[in-house]
């Protein structure tokens, strides 16, 4: 239901058209509710940004467990179960989906926790065409945690590659499985058409201990 003028702007008709399809919202580490700005289900604005660095538009799109949830890219997306401790894949931006250029590259990936009620979900969060204004873990490769029942998604973390620095290029997440192993996510390398916007990047995820 639109009760005001302030809703009608594409971010609160997402979000709420989100909400009526079953989105829960999404949060990170700044607010746990909806703390995420990267998609349509947490905040509009990232307050870290100063007001002048804050996209001036509404054209982002869901997180990646959202995106899951939905079925969205299905046919580009891949499941880990880390059966083989390793796996590497190529991922690219959302909006390169319809137009491929190499095989073998995934718009979503989803890595399978074997005994903890989530899974964590990986994208290549590129702010450029119809996600030109994601505010949040802007050009990273976002790490979200997503309950397996999807009432709620989380990002934990994010990675960021530049053409001459790696910038946290890798993160280790404590909860692989209750034995207390760990699992790391790496970037290895990326596929370059401009400085600062690689177009797709090379990712390990690897069980260690």
């Amino acid at each position: 239901m639109i009760l005001d003028d302030s809703s009608w702007n594409l971010f609160n008709l997402t979000h709420g058209l989100g909400k009526q399809i079953g989105l829960s919202l999404s949060g990170d580490v700044n607010q746990e509710t909806y703390g995420d700005a990267s998609g349509y289900m947490g905040r509009q604005a990232n307050p870290s940004l100063p007001p002048l660095s804050q996209p001036l538009g509404f054209r982002r799109c869901f997180n990646a467990a959202k995106s899951w949830q939905l079925g969205w890219y299905s046919d580009k997306s891949v499941e880990l179960d880390l059966t083989a401790k390793a796996e590497s894949f190529k991922i690219s931006p959302v909006y390169n989906y319809n137009f491929p250029r190499e095989s073998n590259i995934v718009t979503i990936a989803r890595i399978k926790l074997p005994s903890m009620p989530y899974d964590y979900y990986m994208m290549y969060n590129r702010a450029e065409e119809f996600n030109e204004h994601t505010s949040d873990y802007i050009n990273g490769l976002t790490i979200v945690k997503g309950a397996k029942n999807f009432q709620s998604s989380f990002v934990e973390r994010a990675l960021y590659i530049y053409p001459t620095v790696w910038y946290n290029d890798q993160v280790e997440l404590m909860d692989f499985d209750t034995s207390g192993r760990k699992l790391r996510i790496k970037l290895k390398g990326f596929k370059n058409e401009r400085p600062f916007n690689p177009r797709y990047l090379k990712i390990e995820v690897k069980v260690i201990g």
